[in-house]
Protein backbone atom coordinates (compact mmCIF):
# COMPACT_ATOMS: atom_id res chain seq x y z
CA UNK A 1 0.00 0.00 0.00
CA UNK A 2 1.62 3.61 -0.60
CA UNK A 3 0.72 6.06 2.08
CA UNK A 4 1.72 9.27 2.29
CA UNK A 5 1.35 9.86 6.22
CA UNK A 6 0.88 13.30 8.24
CA UNK A 7 3.03 13.61 11.46
CA UNK A 8 1.00 12.03 14.50
CA UNK A 9 -0.62 13.76 17.00
CA UNK A 10 -0.81 12.66 20.38
CA UNK A 11 -4.09 14.71 21.91
CA UNK A 12 -3.20 12.62 24.94
CA UNK A 13 -0.96 10.44 26.95
CA UNK A 14 -1.60 9.84 30.82
CA UNK A 15 0.32 7.70 33.16
CA UNK A 16 -1.14 6.57 36.59
CA UNK A 17 0.41 4.51 39.58
CA UNK A 18 -1.19 1.74 40.24
CA UNK A 19 -2.85 0.98 43.81
CA UNK A 20 -5.48 -1.63 42.94
CA UNK A 21 -6.51 -3.94 40.36
CA UNK A 22 -6.06 -2.57 36.80
CA UNK A 23 -9.26 -1.43 34.88
CA UNK A 24 -10.46 -2.83 31.54
CA UNK A 25 -7.61 -2.91 28.53
CA UNK A 26 -8.60 -0.78 26.03
CA UNK A 27 -7.09 -0.70 22.44
CA UNK A 28 -9.27 1.05 19.82
CA UNK A 29 -8.66 2.12 16.17
CA UNK A 30 -11.15 4.15 14.53
CA UNK A 31 -10.85 4.93 11.20
CA UNK A 32 -12.55 7.76 9.22
CA UNK A 33 -12.66 8.84 6.14
CA UNK A 34 -12.23 12.51 5.40
CA UNK A 35 -12.86 15.07 2.21
CA UNK A 36 -10.27 16.93 1.83
CA UNK A 37 -7.34 18.81 -0.94
CA UNK A 38 -5.00 16.06 -1.52
CA UNK A 39 -1.33 17.16 -1.45
CA UNK A 40 -0.18 18.10 -4.82
CA UNK A 41 2.90 15.28 -4.60
CA UNK A 42 -0.36 12.70 -5.15
CA UNK A 43 -2.44 11.28 -7.86
CA UNK A 44 -6.45 11.92 -7.89
CA UNK A 45 -7.22 8.65 -6.95
CA UNK A 46 -6.11 8.69 -3.51
CA UNK A 47 -8.38 8.63 -0.59
CA UNK A 48 -8.04 10.34 2.94
CA UNK A 49 -8.35 8.75 5.92
CA UNK A 50 -8.44 9.94 10.05
CA UNK A 51 -7.11 6.93 12.25
CA UNK A 52 -7.84 7.97 16.01
CA UNK A 53 -6.04 5.27 18.42
CA UNK A 54 -7.58 5.31 22.14
CA UNK A 55 -6.01 3.48 24.87
CA UNK A 56 -5.67 2.51 28.16
CA UNK A 57 -3.06 -0.35 29.22
CA UNK A 58 -1.91 -1.85 32.41
CA UNK A 59 1.59 -2.41 32.53
CA UNK A 60 3.68 -3.78 35.74
CA UNK A 61 3.10 -1.24 38.83
CA UNK A 62 1.37 1.72 36.29
CA UNK A 63 -1.67 2.50 33.65
CA UNK A 64 -1.07 4.45 30.69
CA UNK A 65 -3.84 6.06 28.50
CA UNK A 66 -4.79 8.54 26.02
CA UNK A 67 -5.41 9.33 22.23
CA UNK A 68 -3.17 9.44 19.05
CA UNK A 69 -4.28 10.45 15.74
CA UNK A 70 -3.14 10.46 12.42
CA UNK A 71 -4.20 11.74 8.82
CA UNK A 72 -2.87 9.35 6.26
CA UNK A 73 -3.56 9.42 2.50
CA UNK A 74 -3.52 6.31 0.28
CA UNK A 75 -2.78 6.29 -3.12
CA UNK A 76 -4.69 3.70 -6.06
CA UNK A 77 -7.35 3.04 -3.34
CA UNK A 78 -10.62 3.68 -2.77
CA UNK A 79 -11.86 3.88 1.30
CA UNK A 80 -15.33 5.18 2.13
CA UNK A 81 -15.39 2.43 5.69
CA UNK A 82 -13.01 0.49 7.33
CA UNK A 83 -14.53 -2.54 5.62
CA UNK A 84 -12.54 -1.63 2.41
CA UNK A 85 -9.19 -2.15 3.95
CA UNK A 86 -7.59 -6.11 4.72
CA UNK A 87 -6.56 -6.87 8.77
CA UNK A 88 -3.07 -6.55 6.97
CA UNK A 89 -3.89 -3.01 5.59
CA UNK A 90 -5.05 -2.11 8.95
CA UNK A 91 -2.15 -3.43 10.35
CA UNK A 92 0.22 -1.56 8.15
CA UNK A 93 -1.89 1.79 9.10
CA UNK A 94 -1.76 1.50 13.18
CA UNK A 95 1.86 0.54 13.31
CA UNK A 96 3.40 3.88 13.66
CA UNK A 97 0.45 4.63 16.55
CA UNK A 98 1.37 1.47 18.02
CA UNK A 99 4.81 2.52 17.62
CA UNK A 100 4.40 6.08 19.42
CA UNK A 101 2.53 4.32 22.22
CA UNK A 102 5.93 1.57 22.60
CA UNK A 103 8.33 4.77 22.58
CA UNK A 104 6.53 7.08 24.97
CA UNK A 105 5.46 4.27 27.08
CA UNK A 106 9.36 3.05 27.38
CA UNK A 107 10.53 6.70 28.07
CA UNK A 108 7.80 7.45 30.74
CA UNK A 109 8.32 4.05 32.64
CA UNK A 110 12.39 5.07 32.67
CA UNK A 111 12.00 8.28 34.07
CA UNK A 112 8.88 7.23 36.54
CA UNK A 113 10.42 4.11 38.16
CA UNK A 114 14.15 4.74 37.50
CA UNK A 115 14.77 1.29 35.95
CA UNK A 116 15.01 0.58 31.98
CA UNK A 117 11.85 1.58 30.63
CA UNK A 118 9.35 -0.90 29.60
CA UNK A 119 8.66 -2.28 26.29
CA UNK A 120 5.41 -3.09 25.08
CA UNK A 121 4.52 -5.62 22.42
CA UNK A 122 1.69 -5.65 20.06
CA UNK A 123 2.03 -8.29 18.11
CA UNK A 124 -0.84 -9.14 15.98
CA UNK A 125 -3.22 -7.07 17.85
CA UNK A 126 -5.65 -6.22 15.04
Amino acid sequence: MDIFRRNPLVESFHYDRLKEEPAEQVLNLSILPLETEQPEALERQTSTIGLRLDFSLAVKKFQVSGTISQINHIKDKVVEEQEDLTEGELTELAAPLLELVQRLTFDISEIVLNEPGTSLSFDQVF
